[in-house]
């Protein structure tokens, strides 16, 4: 009888373990990741895309909101900045200019899920390219 409790533990244990451990963006890949590449912000929960963002290579960063498909997207000017395995951006306009940070696990086909470094979850990034307006 021992055994077999001892084995259903360890049987348990092992199935409620996570089936695989995550794959952050480390800090040395980061700055590749995010510098000069544009991305949309997709919700997690529904897969809609919420909005999307170009990282210029100078520091700043330009948002735009996703809206109907006739409408002209209205662009928030910001900012971001890398620190290690993190990033963080603000937006004059967004989120009362407050800064955000978030570190992004690698899910697959270029995209991340971004949490914030609370841990969180926020937006899951998908690549884009950077539009004619900021060639």
């Amino acid at each position: 009888m021992t055994k077999h409790f001892f084995t259903i533990c360890a049987l348990s244990l092992a199935l409620s373990g996570p089936v695989a451990a995550q794959e952050m963006i480390g800090a040395e890949a980061m700055s590749d990741y995010i510098t000069g590449k544009a991305y949309q912000g997709v919700n997690p929960e529904t897969m809609e895309v919420v909005a999307s963002v170009v990282y210029h290579a100078d520091g700043s960063s330009t948002l735009w909101m996703a809206g109907p498909a006739d409408a002209a997207p209205k662009d928030e000017p910001g900012s971001y900045r890398i620190e290690g395995n993190t990033y963080c951006t603000r937006y004059e306009n967004f989120r009362d200019n407050s800064e955000n940070c978030f570190t992004l696990e690698d899910i697959g086909d270029g995209r991340t899920q971004a949490y914030y470094t609370d841990g969180r979850t926020a937006l899951i990034l998908q690549p884009i390219e950077i539009p004619d307006r900021f060639r």
